[in-house]
C-alpha cells in the first residue's frame, strides 16, 4: 500500500494506487501527496507495527491501525536530476486499513503477491480498482484490506497508554530490551527532545552536542541522528511535544527510562534533561525526584524479570 501510493506520486498517476485505496477516498492520502511536479526521493521504510485493532461497531468494517516509520527527501522536477528540498527526514504515520466485518485472511496467501481474492489473478502493477479478469472490486473492503486514511503518529498519546505500552513491551522482547532500544525504536522521542530544546527554531551547539552524544551512547548511528535533527528542525512537519504537565511527565519519564538503562546519568545528560525539564515546567528538584522514581521502577522491573526467568527455567526442567 505504501509503495503503491508513493509510485502514484512519483509518476503523478493516482491509478497506481487505485487497487488499494478505499473506493470512497479522494486519492493518495494528503500526508503523502506532493505539490505539482513534486515527489519523494530515496524513500525507505524502517518500522511497521500494528498499533490497534478495532472490530466493526458503527459500520460493517473491521479496522487495523498500523504504524509506519519511513524516511525520504522531498524533491521536484526531473526524476533523474531532481531539485531537492531539504535533506532526508524521518516520518511516522499511522495507516488505517479497513476490511468487511467477518472476512478472514487465508494463510496460504499470506506471502503471495497482491492478487484478486475472488479468482486469484495477480494484480501486479495494475491500475484498475476492479479485477481485470473477473471484475471483482478490489478496493471496497469486501475481499481484503484497503487503505482508508493516513494520520500523524501521536507519540505522547501512545506512550501514555498502558495498553499500548504493554503491547510495545511484548513486541520488543520485554522491559530491559525495550528500554535499551527505546531511543533507537522511537526516533520521535529524540526529535521531540530536540524541538523542545530549540530556541527561535535553532538548536544551539551545546544542546546539539549533548543530544548527539546521548544518541550515540544508545547505539544510534550518526546518519540516522542527522535525519532526526533535520526532522526536528523542519517547520513543515508536526512534532509531538508536551502541551501540558501530564504530557510533560510522560515525556520526561520516557527520556529518563532511556537515559537510566545503564543505571547512571552522566553530567552532560543531566544538564540536557534539566534544560528539557525547564521547558515543560519541571524544576531541578522535580527532575531529581523523577530520576529516583524511574530508577526504582527499573530496578523492580529488573528483579521481576530475573525472577520470572528463573521460574521459567525451573518449569522447563520439570
Amino acid at each position: 500500500m505504501f509503495w503503491r501510493c508513493l509510485m502514484a506520486v512519483y509518476f503523478d498517476d493516482v491509478k497506481y494506487a487505485a487497487p488499494i485505496i478505499d473506493r470512497e477516498s479522494p486519492g493518495v492520502p494528503k500526508l503523502w501527496s506532493r505539490e505539482a511536479d513534486g515527489f519523494w526521493k530515496t524513500p525507505a521504510v524502517g518500522v511497521v507495527e500494528i498499533v490497534r485493532c478495532v472490530p466493526a461497531e458503527e459500520d460493517e468494517f473491521d479496522r487495523i491501525l498500523v504504524l509506519v516509520r519511513w524516511s525520504a527527501t522531498k524533491a521536484s522536477g526531473d526524476r533523474q536530476n531532481p531539485k531537492l528540498h531539504g535533506v532526508q527526514r524521518i516520518y511516522s504515520h499511522v495507516l488505517t486499513l479497513k476490511r468487511g466485518k467477518g472476512i478472514k485472511s487465508t494463510s496460504d496467501k499470506a506471502f503471495a503477491s497482491f492478487s484478486c481474492n475472488n479468482c486469484g489473478a495477480s494484480i501486479d502493477l495494475g491500475k484498475s480498482d476492479d479485477c481485470n479478469y473477473c471484475g471483482t472490486p478490489l478496493n471496497d473492503g469486501s475481499g481484503d484490506w484497503v487503505l482508508e486514511g493516513v494520520a500523524p503518529y501521536h507519540m505522547l498519546e501512545s506512550l501514555g497508554s498502558p495498553a499500548q505500552e504493554q503491547q510495545s513491551l511484548e513486541q520488543h522482547g520485554g522491559d530491559s530490551r525495550l528500554e535499551a532500544d527505546r531511543l533507537l525504536n522511537e526516533p520521535e522521542l529524540l526529535a521531540a527532545l530536540a524541538r523542545v530544546l530549540m530556541v527561535d527554531g535553532e538548536l544551539h551547539e551545546n544542546e546539539r552536542r549533548y543530544v548527539t552524544e546521548l544518541a550515540e551512547s544508545r547505539g544510534i548511528p550518526t546518519p540516522r541522528m542527522m535525519m532526526i535533527l533535520a526532522t526536528a528542525a523542519s517547520e513543515e512537519d508536526p512534532i509531538d511535544v508536551p502541551q501540558d504537565l501530564a504530557q510533560g511527565r510522560v515525556f520526561m519519564d520516557h527520556l529518563l527510562r532511556a537515559t537510566l538503562i545503564d543505571g547512571r546519568i552522566k553530567r552532560a545528560e543531566f544538564k540536557l534533561l534539566q534544560k528539557a525539564g525547564e521547558q515543560i515546567g519541571w524544576s531541578t528538584a522535580d527532575l531529581k525526584l523523577g530520576i529516583v522514581r524511574i530508577r526504582t521502577e527499573l530496578y523492580k522491573a529488573a528483579k521481576k524479570s530475573i525472577r520470572d526467568q528463573r521460574q521459567a527455567l525451573k518449569q522447563s526442567k520439570l
